[in-house]
């Protein structure tokens, strides 16, 4: 059965929307101040007090679509950890293959070698394009990734090990 919508709201509906409609004016007014608390999050000096928490990452370029190669990106959630060889074929085209492998509590409560050597099991010599994470990630250096999970501990994990 379809269900039909009102298309005219009742003035009490009218009277409530009033406060959410913006203009112009306001919404630049706030992106602006979006934009001021990106910066606060990327800046050393304020980071730590911002509203919006930003991570740096070194992305250098973004991708066109003509990338080719054979590369390996990590999924670490909360329970699983999945493991995608990507191969970028160029002119858009790619193929991507994933397994997924349950993450026991002790590799997802260790150190950065446990966690290092349970990714470097599945890998072959593909190179890391990626890691994801539901959790922030601090990237220190090109080599290396700090993984802040829920407050609980910090995972380091040397991707030079993996590559």
């Amino acid at each position: 059965m379809a269900t039909t919508h009102q298309h005219n709201p009742t003035p009490e509906v009218k009277e409530l929307g009033k406060c959410l409609a913006l203009d112009d004016n306001q919404l630049r007014d706030i992106m602006a101040k979006i934009e001021m608390e990106y910066k606060k999050g990327l800046d050393p000096v304020t980071a730590p007090t911002a509203c919006v928490k930003m991570l740096l990452t070194y992305i250098r370029a973004i991708a066109v679509g003509e990338e080719k190669g054979e590369f390996l990106a990590l999924d670490l959630g909360g329970t699983n950890f999945r493991v995608l060889r990507i191969t970028l074929e160029g002119g858009c085209r790619s193929t991507m293959h994933n397994k997924i492998y349950s993450m026991p509590d002790s590799v997802q409560q260790g150190t950065g070698t446990e966690v290092t050597w349970t990714v470097k099991k599945e890998k072959k010599r593909q190179k890391v394009i990626g890691v994801k994470n539901k959790t922030p990630i601090h990237l220190n250096e090109k080599q290396s990734v700090l993984i802040v999970i829920k407050n609980v501990t910090n995972i380091k994990i040397h991707l030079n090990h993996c590559v």
